[in-house]
Order: C-alpha cells, then sequence, then structure tokens
C-alpha cells in the first residue's frame, strides 16, 4: 500500500506550483511501484490535516493525475477530512472517471476496504 498525507491548504492559485511538484512526484512514485509489482497497487491517502477551497487549476491538476494513474492503481481509498474536502475529493473522482475510489471517515475502514 503506497501511502500519502495531504498536509496544509490550497486556498488560491499561488499554491498551484507546489501542489503540481508534489503530483509530479506522486505520479513517479505510483509508476515505479506499479512497475515493481507488475499490478494494480493500493493507495492509502490521508486527508486528516489538509484543507482547501475550490481552485479550479488544483481540482484540474488532481483531475489529470486520477485519469493518469487509472491503469496503474487497483484501488485508492482517502480517510479523514471535512465533508467539503471530501465533497471536493468526490468532484475529483466523478471528473476524473475513476470507479475505484471510495472515501472513508477513519483509516481502518480505508484500510480494510483496500484489502477486500
Amino acid at each position: 500500500i503506497l501511502l500519502l498525507t495531504f498536509k496544509g491548504e490550497i486556498n488560491n492559485t499561488s499554491d498551484i506550483s507546489s501542489l503540481k511538484a508534489d503530483i509530479a512526484t506522486v505520479a513517479k512514485a505510483i509508476k515505479e511501484l506499479h512497475k515493481s509489482q507488475g499490478k494494480g497497487i493500493k493507495v492509502l491517502i490521508d486527508i486528516t490535516k489538509f484543507t482547501a477551497e475550490y481552485v479550479s487549476d488544483a481540482m484540474e491538476a488532481l483531475v489529470e493525475l486520477a485519469k493518469a494513474d487509472k491503469a496503474l492503481v487497483f484501488r485508492t481509498a482517502v480517510f479523514g477530512g471535512s465533508m467539503k474536502i471530501r465533497a471536493l475529493g468526490e468532484m475529483i473522482v466523478a471528473l476524473s472517471g475513476r470507479q475505484n475510489i471510495q472515501f472513508f471517515e477513519d483509516k481502518n475502514n480505508a484500510v480494510n476496504w483496500l484489502n477486500s
């Protein structure tokens, strides 16, 4: 399981450059793990210490990541975060066409779903 932790906040377009750099790092890690395992990987995302506003450039970047990783990821479980953050996440899922991403309130339920 690849564990990703989102911390901090995205509130305006000035936050986008660091987000895009982080996305590039995540994309590389997913590709490398997929290559080494030879199968779809499991991704666990912790958003307990992450806040954001709707910033279209950020949403677009995250949608593109989700689309690009579609064939490499078996399942993605996201846990924590406010209802607002989870709603933004659900928008990303819908726009990316991914069917294998679920949101959970806690880590245990997220891990259980990944391993089911």
